[in-house]
């Protein structure tokens, strides 16, 4: 299994990253060529274009019926040239077993595409981002209806899109999730704080909310301030027991973090892209 696959793609470069050892740069020539450019190596040029060339290397190095990844990064420039996914599920028609796989994009197709070349089950960490804003809420539907975001474990979408409360009963399957929401009221703290202590797999989630009253919140939920805010944002862990020791994680500088542990002294594991 490898550590990870990077891919980069945009409109005159597609870059491969393997392993932390093997990086392939594959530069669209004036003629639409392509030169091949590797560390310490002279550069090869190739008839074929870059994109196409690209794939018909990854397809050698790879030649596994089964691409198996700790981490799978997808990174697809604005200009990037369409139909990039549906020749790489082309070029490898068996899905990517990655377990954890982050994602830069700026068209809203692309996800729902990436994620479909995954294998459900296998993957547990998704991490979405936009490249150059947050966007509205409805950019996320077509992803909550796939096998790989349900079967998923933890999720971050605080950099791709602004959710309504009522949404966030997506990530309710979730040990983790990070988001960030159009609004809260105090009402709704108390419906979300309730609803995520039934939940028997939740452990953490990171909500962040523009104009968060800390105070307000502080008093609700029974939290203790932290010496300054991070993108006003709110951080909760849920009680396992009454009984339980409670440690404290602190994310400086988010709001200080509680976390009820049974018989655990371990700090509780984050997301980390």
């Amino acid at each position: 299994m490898y550590k990870y696959i990077s891919i980069s793609l945009g409109a005159n470069s597609l870059c491969v990253k393997l392993n932390d050892k093997k990086r392939v740069e594959y530069q669209k020539d004036t003629d639409n060529s392509c030169v091949i450019w590797r560390p310490g190596q002279p550069d090869i040029k190739k008839r074929a274009g870059y994109v196409e060339t690209a794939l018909k290397d990854m397809l050698y190095s790879l030649r596994f019926l089964n691409i198996r990844t700790q981490k799978l990064i997808i990174d697809l420039e604005k200009d990037a040239p369409l139909g990039y996914l549906h020749r790489l599920a082309e070029y490898f028609p068996k899905r990517f077993f990655a377990v954890r796989i982050a994602i830069s994009i700026c068209k809203k197709t692309d996800c729902p595409k990436i994620l479909e070349l995954m294998e459900p089950g296998f993957l547990e960490e998704i991490f979405i981002e936009h490249q150059t804003r947050v966007c509205v809420s409805n950019w996320a539907d077509s992803i909550y209806e796939l096998e790989q975001w349900k079967q998923a474990t933890r999720a971050d979408t605080s950099d791709y899109i602004k959710l309504d409360c009522k949404q966030l009963r997506h990530y309710y399957h979730l040990k983790h999730f990070e988001v960030i929401l159009n609004d809260f009221t105090m009402e709704q703290a108390v419906i979300i704080r309730d609803t995520l202590a039934s939940l028997p797999q939740f452990e953490t989630c990171q909500i962040f909310v523009p104009g968060l009253n800390a105070s307000s919140l502080k008093t609700v939920w029974a939290l203790e301030e932290h010496s300054g805010t991070y993108r006003n944002a709110i951080s909760l862990c849920k009680a396992a027991s009454r009984d339980s020791r409670y440690e404290h994680l602190c994310r400086p500088p988010l709001l200080q973090i509680l976390r009820f542990v049974e018989g655990n002294t371990s700090a509780p594991s984050e997301y980390t892209d």
